[in-house]
């Protein structure tokens, strides 16, 4: 999502979001936080807002082939923008999750954001470690 920001930003397409993206001592979007683009989406800056749907509408689509392929009951997302968003993000998600999935029958598929936030990866790297060292 940073990319398609800074390509936006380089159209000269206006952003709340623009300076993370040039300003002073900012290398690649490097600025740019899950948390600033939660805020973006919530004061209506269109082109984060474009963005952000964007990518929830094609986690909707991955989730509902995985759902296809494996009859999946429920999902469980995370990572940054989908946890500073929560409910709002996986609703995005949802709506294209029930347009591409196949039969329809699976869109009965559970999608919940999890809460672990930023220690999700200490977490299951401790739990890795936990099952192969016993």
């Amino acid at each position: 999502m940073v990319r398609r920001i800074q390509e936006a930003v380089e159209r000269g397409e206006e952003c709340v979001l623009a300076e993370k993206v040039h300003g002073e001592g900012v290398e690649n979007g490097a600025g740019i936080s899950s948390a600033d683009m939660a805020r973006a989406v919530t004061t209506s800056d269109e082109v984060i807002s474009r963005i952000v749907r964007d990518s929830a509408r094609l986690t909707g689509i991955m989730a509902a082939n995985a759902c296809t392929l494996l009859s999946l009951d429920g999902i469980v997302i995370g990572g940054g923008i989908a946890e500073e968003m929560g409910d709002v993000y996986a609703g995005w998600m949802r709506e294209s999750f029930e347009e591409a999935v196949f039969p329809k029958a699976l869109g009965d598929c559970v999608i919940v954001v999890t809460e672990l936030r930023e220690n999700a990866g200490l977490l299951g790297a401790a739990f890795l470690a936990r099952d192969r060292l016993g």
